[in-house]
C-alpha cells in the first residue's frame, strides 16, 4: 500500500495563490495508481483540502502589497526543470509524504478543471529556487476597457492608425498603404470572420471605391 495523492493549484486571473490535496493509499501498480487517481479528479477537486503556497513564493502588485503566489507562466516554467512539487511543499509537511510520492497534478482555473493533455513529471534538473519574487505586468489591453466596455476603435488608431499616419506623413507611401491593407484584413476578419472574400466585403460595406475611380 502506497500513500498517492490528487494535487491541484486554484489559478485566479493567471495567479496560483493556493493548493489542494486529496490523499488515498493504494496499492497495485504506478499505472493502476494513476488511473485511479484520474478517475477521482472530477469529485476530489471540490473537496480537497486546501493550503498555502510555501513563503518563499511570493507576488508584489501594483498597489506595493505582497502575497503568496505565483503567475502560471512561473509555474510551468518550473516544471519543465522538474520542479513541479515546489508549490506543494505545505502539502508535503503536513502529510509528511517521502520525497518521491505518487501524484496527478490538475490545474482548476476560475472553479473549473482545465486539463489541455497530460504530460509526464521528470526528475528535478536544477536545484529548487529558494525565492520567488515575481512582479506581474499589467495587461497591455487594460488600458482600452473601462465601464462603458472594451475600445476597439482606440485600439485601432493605436495599433494601426498612428503608425499609417507616420508613415504617410514621412512620405513612406508604399509603406504607409501596406499597413493600411493589414489594417482592413485585420478588421474584415473581426467583423466577417474567417471567410472567403471577408476583405472585399468590409470594402463594399464600408468604402466608397466608385468616387476615386477604383
Amino acid at each position: 500500500m502506497e500513500q498517492i495523492y490528487n494535487l491541484f493549484y486554484y489559478v485566479d486571473n493567471d495567479i496560483i495563490t493556493k493548493v489542494g490535496a486529496v490523499a488515498y493509499k493504494q496499492d497495485g501498480s504506478d499505472d493502476d495508481k494513476i488511473k485511479y487517481l484520474q478517475s477521482k479528479v472530477e469529485d476530489d477537486y471540490k473537496i480537497a483540502q486546501l493550503f498555502e503556497l510555501p513563503d518563499k513564493f511570493k507576488i508584489k502588485h501594483n498597489d506595493e502589497s505582497i502575497i503568496k503566489g505565483i503567475d502560471v507562466v512561473s509555474y510551468l516554467n518550473m516544471c519543465s526543470q522538474g520542479h513541479d512539487h515546489a508549490i506543494f511543499n505545505n502539502v508535503i509537511d503536513f502529510f509528511k509524504s517521502k520525497p518521491d510520492f505518487l501524484s496527478v497534478i490538475t490545474p482548476i482555473i476560475d472553479g473549473n478543471i482545465k486539463i489541455d493533455g497530460i504530460g509526464i513529471l521528470i526528475k528535478p534538473m536544477t536545484r529548487e529556487p529558494e525565492y520567488f519574487h515575481v512582479i506581474p505586468q499589467e495587461k497591455w489591453y487594460n488600458v482600452y476597457i473601462d465601464d462603458g466596455g472594451f475600445h476597439l476603435d482606440q485600439l485601432i488608431n493605436d495599433d494601426y492608425f498612428e503608425a499609417i499616419r507616420i508613415l504617410f506623413n514621412a512620405k513612406q507611401y508604399v509603406s504607409s498603404i501596406k499597413l493600411l491593407m493589414i489594417c482592413i484584413d485585420t478588421m474584415s476578419y473581426l467583423e466577417f470572420g474567417d471567410i472567403p472574400q471577408n476583405f472585399q466585403n468590409w470594402l463594399q460595406n464600408y468604402t466608397d471605391l466608385n468616387s476615386m475611380n477604383i
